[in-house]
């Protein structure tokens, strides 16, 4: 047969098969084999006898090198552009109903369901299962984060009028205070009796004193304490007042003494005295805040005795000294274990034997973390503590949970050293500031040497060494302890980065002796920071601009270096620790960190969520 007829043949029943007509006629049938196999061709000759006649076909007509079988039948076994868009369509609506009654039971045209019919009835009902939890899901979702929308607005709501209520009360009592202060000074003037100048202390009279009242007694005491010199005056011009003066508000209480009470629990002396008196280091190190804080307060006025008018509780447990203590008895590991024990079993006690913890989830107790862990010596404190107050020096701000600046009070860090808490060495003025800027202490620690001080001290080191003003240098030999405190007496600036945390005992050894801290630190929340501006006591320095720090003190002007020298002067004993609990300065350091705890003082004692208030 001539090959172009079998090509139209080829092509027309191709046709003719998507089209959907049966390929063939009553006269002539064919039967195609793979390529190179013989071609036969059927036919009916004149008297009706079937005749067949075989040839041979050199060209596979329909095949491709990648199949023998011939395009129509390949393409119809694949499923492949045998059916119009028209058909598809047709196709796929017949197959959905199909599985649409297999899902529900409905008995088909065909005695057996086909597998793949059962399949495709699978996939749809359980993706819509699927659909059908999602939106609920949702929807629950919705309804969840709704109803936290409306509790957050009535919280707001509450904590607005409780704020507005309390500032009404203020408003009241100082428009009390005015109206009767305007009557007595109204019968003054109409006495003819002599009145106190503004601003001035009062003359030497019974009179004015008594006048003066409450008000004149806040106002000299501030005047005292900002003279920096026990009965001296304080006379200077507003402008040099203004340019010096570190107060943004009072850092003793306003009234004199504290207007609140603290309980303090009665532990076991294992859990406080029997420490203190097997442990003498722990009195004498920076981290002895702990106790120092402690038996300051069994000897202070804020103490009682009687829980019930408490509006703190402290929790009066040595946890620095103990874990030194088992450092050196079983290693570090095992030491933070037995730690954690210890502080559970104080915890119970607290717990079981007083009812005082539960009804505020421990919002009202107290609990001192003087060490750079902070409370992290306590491995369960997330669990079982998370909402009491923390007395602690690491005011470190990129830590949100173990410090919150909201609730909890940054401490000084304890200076032992009697010379620098009574101030002897700020009468050592015969010493000239010949170093513009000092440091002397660890730059390369052995434990962490990348991760210590982030790297900065290794650079500030090669960075001064131009310098032959400053001295940054580790520690040595031929300085011992009161080579240290001359070098301090004798500098302008002391220079504070930070070492594994941001705080360091140089700052608060640096105010004592009259040398302008430069911290270097930048997370760091420093103590009293709602009393007293920094900004004016030291220089804050970026970490990343630590190798400028020569270069930026440099730009200083001499004018400034005396108001920062002047107003460090005036605020130097909050960050002394007295020694003495029955005679401590009122500007001691304990005294301003319980002003800060007034400041938490809260507006409802029984709630677990409410918030502070000063």
């Amino acid at each position: 047969m001539d090959p172009a007829e079998v090509l139209e043949r080829e092509l027309r029943a191709r046709e003719l098969f998507n089209s959907g007509v049966n390929v063939g006629t009553s006269s002539s049938h064919r039967r195609r084999k793979s390529s190179g196999e013989d071609e036969t061709d059927v036919t009916d000759d004149e008297n009706g006898i079937r005749r067949s006649a075989t040839t041979t076909t050199t060209v596979d007509v329909g095949t491709n090198s990648k199949s023998k079988k011939p395009l129509t039948r390949r393409l119809f076994l694949r499923g492949e552009n045998t059916y119009t868009g028209e058909q598809k369509t047709r196709k796929r609506r017949g197959r959905f109903m199909r599985a649409v009654q297999i899902g529900f039971g409905a008995d088909n045209d065909d005695d057996e369901e086909e597998e793949e019919d059962v399949k495709f009835a699978f996939k749809i009902f359980f993706g819509l299962f699927l659909l059908l939890i999602s939106v609920l899901l949702r929807s629950n979702a919705n309804d969840s984060y709704r109803w936290l929308e409306l509790e957050k607005k009535a919280e707001k709501e509450r904590f607005s009028s409780l704020r507005a209520e309390g500032a009404m009360k203020e408003v009241e009592k100082n428009m009390i205070e005015f109206i009767e202060t305007s009557l007595r000074e109204a019968k003054k003037e109409s006495a003819g009796e002599i009145r106190c100048p503004p601003k001035r202390k009062c003359p030497p009279k019974p009179t004015c004193e008594e006048e003066e009242g409450e008000e004149g007694s806040r106002r000299r005491r501030r005047n005292l304490l900002s003279s920096g010199e026990d009965g001296d005056d304080y006379q200077s011009s507003s402008s040099s007042k203004a340019a010096d003066d570190p107060f943004l508000d009072d850092l003793i209480p306003k009234r004199g003494k504290h207007d609140f009470k603290i309980f303090v629990y009665d532990l076991k002396p294992e859990f406080n005295a029997d420490l203190a008196r097997d442990q003498p280091r722990c009195r004498t190190d920076q981290y002895g805040t702990e106790i120092r804080f402690h038996e300051n307060l069994l000897h202070h006025s804020v103490l009682t005795n009687d829980p019930e008018e408490a509006e703190f509780f402290f929790v009066p447990i040595y946890g620095e000294c103990y874990l030194f203590r088992e450092t050196q008895n079983s290693g570090t590991n095992n030491a933070m274990k037995v730690t954690n024990l210890w502080y559970r079993d104080a915890l119970k006690t607290i717990q079981t034997e007083y009812p005082y913890w539960n009804r505020t989830d421990g919002r009202d107790h107290v609990w001192s973390f003087p060490g750079a862990r902070g409370p992290h010596i306590f491995r369960d404190w997330k669990k079982l503590i998370k909402k009491s107050i923390f007395l602690t020096p690491e005011g470190d701000r990129s830590f949100g949970e173990q410090f919150n600046t909201w609730k909890d009070i940054v401490i000084p860090g304890l200076e032992p050293d009697s010379e620098f808490i009574d101030g002897k060495l700020r009468k050592q003025s015969s010493l000239k500031k010949d170093i513009f800027a000092f440091f002397r202490g660890t730059i390369l620690n052995k434990a962490g040497i990348l991760a210590y001080s982030r790297g900065i001290r290794p650079k500030m080191e090669a960075a001064f060494k131009k310098h032959k003003d400053v001295i940054f240098t580790e520690e040595i030999p031929s300085c011992d302890r009161d080579c240290y405190r001359k070098e301090l007496r004798k500098s302008t600036f002391c220079l504070c980065p930070r070492g594994w945390s941001p705080w360091t005992l140089r700052a608060y050894q640096a105010m004592m002796v009259g040398c302008i801290p430069v911290i270097i630190a930048d997370e760091i929340e420093l103590p009293y920071e709602n009393s007293l501006d920094w900004t004016k006591l030291s220089v804050k320095i970026a970490e990343v601009d630590a190798e400028k720090t020569i270069d930026i003190l440099k730009q200083i002007s001499k004018s400034e270096i005396r108001n920062k020298q002047k107003a460090i002067e005036k605020v130097w004993k909050s960050v002394a620790w007295g020694s003495n609990p029955k005679k401590l300065d009122p500007m001691d350091a304990m005294e301003c960190v319980l002003h800060e705890l007034g400041r938490k003082k809260r507006a409802m004692k029984a709630s677990t969520q409410t918030f502070w208030f000063e």
